[in-house]
């Protein structure tokens, strides 16, 4: 237990935030001042540069047997910031990206 607590403040963990922020923020504001379609932003942000890390951070957290807690980080961002960028209907990606994260971090333990 005050092995994962010490984990969880840990330089690791402003790594995982710092991923998390720029596939949240970075990559939709680059996307929105590029004026694309709504379209072309469904399909490459969330199906998938969003999807593609959603799955790649389970499997390094489960792979290098980080703390579950990390895999939390970027649905729970993208929850705070989806209606910055998109519609109402994007919430449910919040859903499908913790099902993803965890699903690949389970998939890493025996």
């Amino acid at each position: 237990m005050q092995n994962q607590i010490r984990q969880i403040f840990s330089l690791r963990t402003l790594w995982y935030l710092a991923f998390a922020a720029t596939f949240s923020f970075l990559i939709p504001i680059i996307y929105e001042s590029m004026n694309a379609t709504d379209v072309t932003e469904i399909e490459f942000i969330l199906f998938g540069f969003n999807a593609l890390f959603a799955v790649i951070v389970g499997l390094a957290a489960g792979k290098l047997n980080h703390s579950i807690i990390f895999v939390l980080f970027f649905p729970v961002m993208f929850a705070l910031t989806y209606s910055l960028f998109f519609d109402s209907y994007v919430h449910y990606f919040t859903y499908v990206y913790l099902i993803l994260t965890l699903l690949a971090y389970g998939v890493t333990k025996d």
